[in-house]
């Protein structure tokens, strides 16, 4: 009786008017004839709305396309079982990483990270708002928590081997930020690690990058065009691949990232098809992505904090 009962059961957020976060004011008004249906558990907007009707209606009607619909969650390439496998990383694990790779100026990465935290930080209110629109509106608080993390354990990090500071990232960001960017954030940075071992250069951050871009879409399952971080990192790595192989110096930085954040501006007018964003209506994917937006701040902030402390040797 009790798995009958069980695979009877279905749920439907339906809603007289749109999400908000507590001390927010709401991103979109519903018109007083209308309702929302199928809401997001985190108060992601609907599937689609409708007119209001009785309670009966709502049910039998309006709500059946999202009950019937398959889930359009994420679908990674390896079972979430064989994900939930790996060990779980621990608060010390981001110093008992041993050194190994090429060196670089102290003071050139923690001018990096620098630029990188504070990017995040100031993010903050940016992608929140961004994430409101088509998903539960915390995108910029994870990250800024993220930004906080990193900075409170700078002591710890490894500012003189570029491979060893990936992979602590990559902890940092297993720990600190929850739900799938923290997971596809951590794979990302430990894929790019392994490429900053020998010597970094041009074609080196070209390897990392692309290592990082391969492995979101690998366990994350989105591609270009999805409406996802994918968009902004993948433009990056095809304008500096392209720039590279015209041996246009290193005012192709300049152009990955420019390319970067025009994909990012374009996700916009692109309709997901993976993630959060994928469940709701089109008419709450009306600006830029909050992830690929944050994809190409973080590019920008780093590229300029570079720039920076080279103009200072």
């Amino acid at each position: 009786m009790i798995p009958l009962f069980q695979n009877s059961i279905e749920t439907l957020g339906v809603s007289l008017y749109p999400g908000s976060l507590p001390g927010k004011s709401r991103e979109t008004e519903l018109p007083n004839d209308e309702i929302e249906v199928g809401l997001g558990i985190h108060g992601e907007p609907g599937k689609f709305r409708a007119p209001y009707e009785c309670a009966r209606k709502i049910v039998t009607v309006k709500g059946r396309p999202c009950l019937d619909a398959p889930t359009p969650g994420w679908n990674p390439g390896h079972s979430l079982s064989e994900i939930s496998k790996r060990p779980t990383a621990s608060a010390s694990q981001t110093t008992e990483i041993p050194s190994s790779g090429t060196t670089l100026s102290s003071e050139l990465l923690k001018g990096c990270l620098k630029g990188f935290t504070k990017a995040m930080k100031e993010s903050e209110d940016l992608l929140n708002d961004l994430d409101a629109s088509a998903g539960d509106g915390d995108c910029g608080s994870t990250f800024s928590g993220a930004a906080k993390s990193i900075e409170s354990d700078l002591s710890k990090l490894d500012l003189e081997h570029p491979e060893t500071l990936f992979k602590q990232f990559s902890i940092i960001f297993e720990q600190s930020v929850g739900g799938t960017s923290g997971a596809l954030y951590a794979l990302m940075l430990s894929s790019a690690a392994p490429e900053l071992s020998v010597k970094v250069d041009s074609n080196a951050i070209l390897e990392a990058l692309d290592k990082a871009n391969q492995a979101v879409q690998k366990y994350g399952g989105a591609r270009v065009g999805d409406r996802t971080m994918v968009d902004s990192l993948n433009a990056m790595v095809e304008e500096l691949r392209k720039g590279l192989k015209d041996n246009q110096g290193m005012d192709v930085f300049e152009r990955a990232v420019q390319a970067s954040e025009r994909a990012a501006e374009e996700t916009a007018h692109q309709k997901a098809s993976v993630g959060r964003a994928s469940y709701t209506s089109s008419q709450s994917q009306t600006k830029p992505d909050a992830g690929a937006t944050a994809i190409s701040r973080w590019l920008r902030a780093i590229w300029e904090a570079f720039r920076e402390e080279m103009g200072k040797k």
